[in-house]
């Protein structure tokens, strides 16, 4: 069993990694849609072929997944949706929006938590509140505007 240090560690360089990740994915599939393939047919084949090694990680686990069917069904259709219209978003619409919309994630965690998991806010999490809408201003800032 791993220490709670390295099951840290882990967490955080995944979501770093999968943040990166996302934020450079509108690059590669505007290309993608440019050679004439479109987003949604992008999204199922690189899905397609993420299922496979995917299964194979998750078939010894297969009774313990199996226990919540319909949670997990949930899940996955949340899961899905949610990533498809990220990519038809991406490819659509606006890059800066998009990618800042998905960036400002953290706010909607710490507020969903709070409200639906009864999640307190610890200095932490208004520390992360903080950045994230720090860094909206700083996109969204026109000089023109300005504060009223």
């Amino acid at each position: 069993m791993a220490s709670k240090p390295t099951q840290k560690t882990g967490a955080v360089l995944s979501l770093l990694l999968a943040a990166t990740l996302w934020g450079l994915l509108w690059y590669p599939l505007r290309l993608i849609q440019g050679g004439g393939l479109g987003g949604i047919w992008t999204t199922l084949t690189a899905y397609a072929a993420a299922f496979v090694p995917g299964a194979a990680f998750a078939w010894p686990r297969r009774t313990e997944l199996g226990r919540n069917p319909w949670l997990l069904l949930a899940l996955l259709l949340a899961a899905g949706w949610c990533n498809v219209s990220f990519i038809i978003a991406v490819l659509e619409g606006t890059v800066v929006r998009v990618v800042l919309l998905f960036y400002l994630s953290p706010v909607w965690t710490v507020l969903l938590g709070r409200i639906f998991l009864g999640e307190r806010l610890s200095p932490l999490s208004l520390l992360v509140l903080g950045l994230a809408l720090s860094g909206a201003m700083l996109m969204l800032w026109d000089p023109a505007i300005g504060l009223r």
